[in-house]
């Protein structure tokens, strides 16, 4: 009996040391596969971004076990910028922030300045200005203390688009302006073509429209060069809306046409629906109305075309995350009842081995005793494995109750982006609509110089038919509907603290809130840009909204 302890002892011993190796195998097996996953992610991101979002959010799961930060930050940036690709930012945020602290533990500042200026994208793109320029002010610091005057040029360029979207042109002008400097010294045809149609976007909203031409011309001689066709169709877009804007009509037609034939020959449908409304403006302008009818009917025609595509492509990346979700739960799920099947047989091997110890002493002491103490140790054996089992089956519960609750969040969160979609369609038909209404009555305002009284008074009449058609309230109903269901609150707030608003001080607020520019509020509401300042000058009064304070800032606290 003396030798069948001392064997239980030996095997005892064998088994913790078999453990202890087995454990130091699982982590470098683990940093392995980690390794393969994010080498397999890089190779897809070109050919199915699909894939390769679904390996690096595997390589990101397997880094957090590694207790390897490189690994983990590596496998977080890779998702968080697959995210950024295919839209999905909230996510995409969530795994850039993360790789950001992992970089900054690894004192990695090229990786910290990437970061930050990918962060900084993403919240431009979300219009969150703050967050934005404190990212690109991140990412500028580091590459100051790197002494990387190229990554610092780029953010200059970003910056520059940064404030030329938040109106402060001259600010924009200035960073984009340093960012050329250098490389003009230091070229880069790619960027210089870029940044060119930046600087000729930032002349054109100043109002300075040849130097804005100037620019898009060296833009597109660049994309040329770089058979960059799709930068060329914008470029053309923009030199031909500059030479509309300065009267130079034949000339714009002419940029207009080439550049709906070039992104038809591309089938780049963003830049053919633009060139189709350019030159419907410009048709109009000539008084040339039939052919302004046919571009702009194109347009809406392409527009619809967009809409669908993003429709289809928003709805195939949703079912496709969702069935990565899937396999990641299913994944996650085999691995659990992996890990529990392991201590299982390691705690039912240590059993084995306690309970022949106990079952030997017995033997010696009492062997009498023996049935009733196996069949009392079986009975709680029994009843662990029962507890056991009703602990995994409520475990099991509560995670499927999750996993609902996300899944109904997410789908709450593509409903409410698909409104937002929608009232900014239904914003952007207004302002289409008004805006070519008011070309037509400017110049039928024009044609009724002439002296004969019947052509006066018919070109009256259709001037009168125009100022209702431009009034009516059929498509803002549409906008206020889709408003009102992504800011349910917002009007009923409204009206309870400031009771003295006209209709259409609400109609002004309601276009703020949703975040129009001035010149699309000017035209939704029919108006000129001299009274839509002083509408915003009444209304300022009648919120008693302080000096200096922003009315944008303020609306939107109107919760």
């Amino acid at each position: 009996m003396s030798k069948l302890l001392f064997t239980l002892l030996c095997a005892s011993l064998l088994y913790a040391v078999g453990c202890s190796n087995n454990t130091t195998t699982k982590q470098k097996s683990l940093e392995l596969k980690c390794e393969k996953l994010l080498k397999k992610a890089s190779s897809f991101t070109e050919k199915n971004l699909d894939s390769a979002l679904y390996f690096s959010r595997q390589a990101a799961l397997l880094a957090s076990k590694t207790n390897k930060p490189k690994l983990e930050a590596q496998a977080e940036l890779l998702s968080g910028e697959l995210l950024f690709t295919i839209g999905e930012n909230e996510d995409a945020i969530k795994h850039l922030h993360k790789a950001n602290i992992l970089f900054e533990k690894l004192e990695n500042k090229p990786a910290q300045a990437n970061t930050n200026t990918i962060i900084g994208d993403i919240y431009v793109r979300t219009s969150n200005p703050s967050e934005a320029l404190q990212s690109y002010t991140n990412a500028s610091k580091h590459f100051k203390k790197l002494n990387n005057n190229k990554g610092l040029a780029l953010i200059n360029s970003k910056l520059g688009h940064f404030y030329e979207k938040n109106g402060d042109l001259n600010l924009a002008l200035n960073y984009q302006e340093k960012a050329l400097n250098y490389f003009l010294q230091h070229p880069d045809s790619n960027i210089l073509a870029q940044i060119y149609d930046n600087i000729g976007s930032i002349y054109e909203d100043k109002a300075i429209y040849p130097l804005a031409q100037e620019n898009f011309s060296k833009a597109y001689n660049i994309s040329l060069g770089l058979k960059d066709f799709n930068l060329a169709t914008i470029n053309l877009n923009n030199i031909a809306d500059c030479q509309r804007k300065t009267g130079q009509y034949k000339e714009a037609i002419k940029n207009s046409t080439k550049a709906l034939k070039l992104a038809e020959s591309l089938n780049i449908i963003y830049q053919i629906k633009s060139a189709n409304r350019d030159l419907a403006k410009t048709y109009a302008l000539l008084n040339k109305y039939d052919s302004a009818f046919k571009y702009l009917d194109d347009s809406y025609i392409q527009n619809e075309k967009i809409y669908k595509a993003e429709i289809s492509t928003e709805l195939a990346r949703a079912q496709q995350l969702f069935k990565i979700e899937q396999k990641e739960l299913q994944i996650k799920t085999l691995e659990k009842e992996k890990q529990f099947n392991k201590k299982a047989l390691y705690l039912g091997l240590t059993g084995l081995i306690m309970i022949s110890i106990l079952l030997g002493y017995a033997w010696l002491q009492q062997k009498s005793k023996t049935k009733k103490e196996k069949a009392l140790l079986e009975t709680e054996n029994q009843l662990n494995k029962e507890k056991l089992i009703n602990a995994e089956l409520n475990e099991q519960k509560l995670k499927t109750d999750l996993e609902n609750t996300r899944l109904q969040e997410e789908r709450l969160k593509m409903q409410l982006s698909m409104k937002s979609e929608s009232l900014s369609r239904s914003a952007l038909h207004l302002i289409q609509k008004n805006e070519l209404i008011q070309n037509i009555k400017s110049s039928l305002q024009k044609v009724k110089k002439i002296d004969e009284k019947d052509l006066h008074k018919k070109l009256n009449k259709l001037s009168k038919s125009i100022d209702i058609n431009i009034k009516n309230d059929d498509d803002w109903k549409e906008f206020e509907t889709i408003f009102k269901e992504i800011h349910t609150n917002f009007f009923t707030n409204l009206q309870k603290n400031y009771p003295n608003l006209s209709p259409s001080e609400v109609r002004l607020c309601t276009m703020i809130r949703a975040n129009l520019q001035s010149h699309e509020i000017a035209s939704i509401m029919g108006i000129s840009p001299d009274s839509l300042r002083i509408a915003r000058y009444r209304l300022r009064k009648k919120l008693n909204i302080e000096k200096g304070a922003n009315l944008f800032t303020f609306i939107c606290n109107i919760t």
